[in-house]
């Protein structure tokens, strides 16, 4: 299941190496804007998490932790961690200061993560959960060899 299919206020739950056990709530799939050692980042459709009261999601070296959504008796993974980031949305109740900001978790979906991965291989190399013997890599090799410049 895609997160761009989930509501928001879905569980999401992740083990990270700092944090270890934690629980959020699904905001929204969102394009984010960020600033990590001086430099920017932007993440489309960045899976954003809401902390908990009194619980933080992530922290500092919990990054690459999987987030995993739970729907009903299912869970299943639907991102990768990234950053904390200052969320910042408005609010039309308060005209003296419009704007809510909270601490959030964002995550790259996995689905980008496999797009970027494949993005990056030898067409052809990888078959998705098939292991190519060995004959068979050594053959393609050749082959590469025969029309590539190295």
């Amino acid at each position: 299941m895609s997160a761009d299919l989930l509501y928001p206020g879905t569980e999401i739950v992740k083990i990270g190496s700092t944090t270890g056990n934690t629980t959020g709530r699904l905001i929204g799939v969102e394009n984010c804007k960020f600033v990590e050692n001086s430099k920017e980042f932007n993440v489309y459709g960045a899976i954003v998490v809401r902390w908990e009261p009194g619980q933080r999601f992530t922290s500092g070296g919990d990054s690459g932790s999987v987030y995993y959504a739970k729907v009903g008796t299912f869970t299943f993974p639907i991102a990768i961690h990234r950053a904390q980031v200052v969320h910042v949305t408005h609010n039309y109740l308060d005209a003296g200061d419009p704007w809510l900001r909270e601490v959030v978790s964002i995550g790259t979906p996995l689905r980008k993560v496999v797009e970027e991965f494949k993005s990056h291989i030898m067409v052809g190399e990888l078959q998705w959960f098939k292991l190519k013997t060995l004959e068979e890599r050594q053959k393609g090799c050749e082959e590469r060899e025969k029309t590539c410049d190295y």
